[in-house]
């Protein structure tokens, strides 16, 4: 079946001339220049990093951002080491399944040493470039004796220096300040939700367990918070690839579904029960006592106003980083930990001074409708509080798109850029509360990505070039030759090209974690 591909030539006079040319799929079946990473060769064809090491590999710099170069080895290369060792391709098949299930568990093991649950390809990379170390030393003595061969000696020189291989560690920024502001905020609610239960209990006022109800799931939703916060500085796995980033804006979906069906609900229901219910009043205790409700919500109105304030500067600090006013650091959805705490403590001081309104009102009008009446007022303002968390971090994980101004300045950042001619399609979006996503259609400059090439050239291999290209014209073959290893040499500049301008943009532009640039 033939397969039309349409590109486009650019012409001297400025227009453009479309060329059609048809290839069979045949040509493209060919996998004798395919290139792949140690784990695959353990996975796909069961060799250990002992084998990899004895093979030829091709260094390339890295795609991962914690290493700058890694080892590939060619695919037909591993295929053949992989027949040399079990004879057949059944046994090979055979080999990669029984492996596989000893190969995860080696890789959980692993990563539990590490302790940091490094990637597999990272872990396989280690455990090669060990056993190259090792081989190395191996010839370095076999070279000492005085009859060591030459292969030996140039085998000995083609194994490369490893330091560039070395992992870099990249630490991930824990937002100390958010950490804080969550465990005030979850220290302080524990300890009024058990003070508030012993007063509801004596007591039997709705109002009082629907403060309860308020502080308990205040405590369980911070302790979420701050669990969340820490399990998302893990490394991307294989089943992850893109990290445990967005478990904050998780933690705050479910911290919004648990304080309307937790706290709202039940707030709400024991309001009910008290307007239909007998018009008992509740016991009220007066004095300087542990049981006197008005002790207990002084006491938290005190703490929860301290922790909104540690909240309220937390988010001013957020603001001024991020050049925005406070209201819109409060909706945005950087740091989803900080505005939960915040409109917590903003529904407990409101529901605080709902509580103490209601009982004070009880007591002066002797009716216990009033009771009932703050108990629905603290469900309504958990409700209301419910519903703002609920829609922001549901539009944070839809995968909402970073502000406009932001993505502008990015684009015109790209268009500035010499061997960049069009940018189109471009889309940033949150791929955590503070990481950004960037995948954009690039149309490159090709003359200039090639200029960058031969400007870059040392003055003796510009000579060299030179002689060769003297020679090219003589033969066909030497031509085909001359423009296979140039187009090959370009299309490296061009990925030079594009590390370049990524690089670029993650050191202007920090929350810029992932960048996907697409040749248009």
């Amino acid at each position: 079946m033939l397969k039309t591909r349409l590109w486009v030539q650019k012409v001297p006079t400025c227009s453009y001339k479309v060329q059609v040319r048809f290839s069979s799929n045949d040509k493209f079946t060919d996998t004798s220049n395919n290139f792949i990473e140690a784990h695959a060769a353990t996975k796909e064809y069961g060799l250990r990093p002992y084998d990899l090491a004895r093979l030829p590999g091709v260094t390339i710099r890295s795609p991962y951002k914690n290493r700058q170069y890694i080892i590939t080895w060619n695919e037909d290369l591993v295929k053949n080491k992989a027949l040399e060792r079990f004879k057949s391709q059944d046994a090979i098949d055979r080999v990669t399944r029984r492996k596989n299930e000893i190969y995860t568990n080696y890789l959980e093991v692993q990563q539990k040493v590490h302790k940091n649950h490094d990637s597999e390809a990272d872990i396989m990379l280690d455990e090669v470039i060990k056993e190259y170390k090792i081989y190395k030393n191996a010839l370095f003595e076999e070279m000492k004796m005085s009859k060591a061969r030459k292969e030996v000696k140039s085998e000995y020189q083609n194994i490369p220096d490893f330091t560039s291989y070395t992992r870099i560690r990249v630490q991930e920024d824990i937002n100390k300040g958010s950490l804080r502001v969550t465990k005030i905020a979850a220290f302080c609610n524990f300890c009024i939700a058990g003070w508030k239960l012993v007063i509801a209990c004596s007591s039997g006022s709705a109002t009082m367990f629907g403060e309860f109800y308020h502080s308990l799931g205040d405590t369980a939703m911070q302790l979420s918070l701050v669990g969340s916060h820490y399990m998302s500085t893990k490394q991307q796995t294989t089943q992850f690839p893109y990290g445990f980033k967005q478990l904050p804006q998780i933690a705050s979906l479910c911290s919004g579904v648990g304080i309307f069906a937790f706290g709202a609900i039940s707030s709400i229901q024991n309001g009910v029960r008290v307007l239909n219910g007998p018009a008992d009043l509740p016991i009220i205790t007066s004095g300087l006592s542990v049981s006197n409700p008005y002790i207990v919500l002084g006491v938290s109105l005190v703490l929860e106003s301290l922790s909104l304030f540690v909240a309220m500067r937390e988010v001013q600090k957020q603001a001024a980083l991020n050049n925005r006013n406070f209201f819109e650091q409060l909706r945005s959805s950087t740091d989803p930990t900080t505005s939960v705490v915040f409109y917590e403590d903003t529904a407990a001081v409101a529901g605080i001074i709902i509580a103490g309104a209601s009982l004070k009102l009880m007591e002066i009008s002797g009716s216990h409708l009033m009771d009932g009446i703050g108990s629905i007022g603290i469900g309504i303002c958990l409700s209301t509080i419910s519903a703002i968390l609920i829609k922001q971090s549901s539009m944070a994980l839809i995968g909402k798109s970073i502000p406009q101004e932001e993505i502008e300045m990015i684009r015109d950042d790209l268009e500035s850029d010499g061997v960049i001619r069009g940018v189109y399609d471009m889309k940033v979006t949150y791929v955590s509360p503070k990481q950004y996503r960037l995948k954009a259609e690039i149309d490159f400059d090709g003359r200039k990505v090639s200029k960058r090439y031969f400007d870059a050239l040392e003055k003796n291999k510009r000579f060299i070039l030179y002689e060769e290209l003297k020679k090219a014209g003589e033969t066909e073959k030497s031509c085909r030759d001359f423009l296979l290893t140039q187009n090959e040499e370009v299309i490296d500049q061009l990925g030079w090209e594009i590390d370049r301008i990524e690089t670029n943009l993650k050191k202007k532009y920090p929350n810029l974690r992932h960048i996907d640039l697409e040749l248009n």
